[in-house]
C-alpha cells in the first residue's frame, strides 16, 4: 500500500509538470483546483482535486487530502485521527459548446492512523489502509475560456487492511491467509478432543487478546476503540465477514447456511469508579496464578475474547453447509440492556434460532436467565394541614411498605 502511495505521488507531479509545460502549448484547457463536498474516500471538505485535460476528450484528475480530527474527553482521556487521500480519476470527455460531460472510474487511497490514551496514560495506535475503486459521472460548464464550475458523483468499492499497536508492543496485522475447512462427515470422531486440543493451542492468544481489549477504556457509547481492536484481531484469524452496523455493535461471520445461531459478548463496561481503590491498573489486563485482572476481564470482555478465538476453531473443524455463525461484540448493555439485540434484529434482519450469552457463569451452562422487569408503582394520599396529621393519608408510609416487600423477595 506504502509503494501504490508513492507511485501516485509520482503520478500526480509528473501530471501536474506535463500539463503545465505541453498541455499549454498544445492550447488545451490548462488544470484547475476542486474540493470535494462529500467523499468515502476522505470526509467533507479534505480532498483538492486537480483537473488536468490531456486533450479535447480526455482528462485526468489526481486528488490529494488530509484531514485531522482530536478530542479530549472527560475522563481525561485522549484521541486523534489522522487521514491522507490520494487517488486518481481517468475520463473520456463529451464536449457540448461550453458543457463538458466526462464518464470514466476513479481509484484511491486512505492511510488513516488513530491514537487513543486512556486516563492511566495507556496508549493504543490503530492504523489502517483503504482502498477505493468505482465508475464515476462528472460534468462542468465554462463561462469563460478560463473559468468552469462542475461537480462530480463516484461510487466506490473500498477494501481495508488493519494494524493496531499497543503498550505491550503487540502488533496484529491483518492476513489474507485462510484455514482449510472440511465438512461435518470427515470431521475427527472424538470431536470434544479436537476442540480441546485446539483450545489448548490458542489459550495463550486468547489471554493476550483479552489483555488487549481490556487495555481499552470502553464505557457505554465510548465502545469505538474496543471494536476497532476487536475487528482487526477477526481480520487476522480470517472471518468471513466482518460488520460494524450503525448502532455500533460489531458481528464477526463465518459460514454462509440459511439456520443462524449467535454467540454475544458485551463490550461495554462500566466505569472503575476511584482507581486507588484497585489493587491493580484495571487497564492493565495484569496475570498473576493464572488469572487475568482488569475492568471487564470477567463482564464481559473475557466472553469476547473465548468466542472470537471459538469462531477460528470452529473454522478450523469445518462450519456446516447449513449454518451462519455469528460472533458478536454488543453495546451499550449497561445503560440499555437489550436494546443492542432490538436493534441488531429489527435493523440489522439478523434473526438467530439460538444466541449463547457469554456472561460469566463459573463455566456452568445454563438455559434462560432470571430476566428482568422494570415497573412502575404510584401511591396516593389525603393532604392535610401538619398541624393534623391524622386527617391525612400519607403516601410516602405506604410506599415504604412496597420498597421493604420488595426487598423480601431477594
Amino acid at each position: 500500500m506504502k509503494k501504490l502511495a508513492l507511485i501516485l505521488v509520482v503520478l500526480f507531479t509528473v501530471l501536474f509538470l506535463f500539463n503545465t509545460v505541453f498541455a499549454q502549448e498544445k492550447g488545451y484547457r490548462a488544470f484547475g483546483i476542486g474540493v470535494n463536498v462529500i467523499d468515502y474516500m476522505s470526509g467533507a471538505g479534505s480532498t483538492i482535486y486537480l483537473p488536468i485535460n490531456l486533450g479535447p476528450s480526455f482528462r485526468l484528475e489526481p486528488m490529494l487530502g488530509i484531514s485531522n480530527y482530536a478530542e479530549d474527553n472527560d475522563d481525561d482521556s485522549e484521541y486523534s485521527d489522522t487521514d491522507f487521500t490520494i487517488g486518481l480519476g481517468i475520463y473520456p470527455t463529451i464536449r457540448k459548446g461550453d458543457a463538458v460531460i466526462y464518464v470514466g472510474g476513479r481509484l484511491g487511497m486512505i492511510i488513516s492512523s488513530s491514537e487513543y490514551t486512556n486516563s492511566f496514560d495507556n496508549t493504543t495506535k490503530y492504523s489502517d489502509f483503504t482502498f477505493g475503486i468505482g465508475p464515476a459521472l462528472g460534468g462542468e460548464y465554462y463561462f469563460s475560456p478560463h473559468f468552469s464550475l462542475g461537480g462530480e458523483m463516484a461510487i466506490m468499492y473500498h477494501a481495508t487492511t488493519d494494524k493496531t499497536e499497543y503498550e505491550n508492543g503487540n502488533d496484529i496485522e491483518d492476513t489474507s491467509a485462510g484455514f482449510e475447512t472440511q465438512s461435518l462427515g470427515d470431521m475427527p470422531e472424538n470431536i470434544i478432543q479436537k476442540i480441546s486440543e485446539l483450545s489448548k493451542r490458542y489459550t495463550d492468544d486468547t489471554a493476550q487478546f483479552l489483555r488487549n481489549i481490556i487495555a481499552i477504556p470502553s464505557v457505554s457509547c465510548k465502545e469505538r476503540e474496543v471494536v476497532n481492536r476487536i475487528k482487526a484481531e477477526m481480520h487476522k484469524l480470517s472471518y468471513d465477514e466482518i460488520t460494524i452496523d450503525p448502532m455500533g455493535n460489531i458481528l464477526g461471520r463465518i459460514g454462509n447456511g440459511p439456520r443462524i445461531i449467535a454467540f454475544d459478548a458485551h463490550i461495554d463496561t462500566v466505569d472503575v469508579g476511584n482507581p486507588d481503590l484497585w489493587k491493580y491498573d484495571p487497564f492493565k489486563g495484569k496475570v498473576e496464578n493464572d488469572i487475568i485482572y482488569g475492568r471487564g476481564a470477567s463482564d464481559m470482555k473475557g466472553g469476547m475474547a473465548a468466542i472470537t478465538y471459538a469462531g477460528k476453531i470452529i473454522k478450523e473443524l469445518g462450519v456446516p453447509d447449513d449454518l451462519t455463525i455469528y460472533m458478536v461484540g454488543s453495546v451499550q448493555e449497561e445503560d440499555c440492556d437489550g436494546l443492542c439485540w432490538q436493534y441488531i434484529v429489527n435493523e440489522d434482519k439478523i434473526n438467530p434460532e439460538l444466541v449463547v450469552i457469554t456472561e460469566p457463569t463459573n463455566l456452568n451452562i445454563y438455559r434462560g436467565h432470571r430476566g428482568r422487569m422494570e415497573m412502575e408503582i404510584k401511591t396516593s394520599g389525603i393532604s392535610c394541614h401538619g398541624s393534623a396529621p391524622e386527617r391525612g393519608v400519607n403516601a410516602i408510609y405506604k410506599m415504604a411498605d412496597i420498597v421493604k416487600d420488595i426487598e423480601n423477595l431477594n
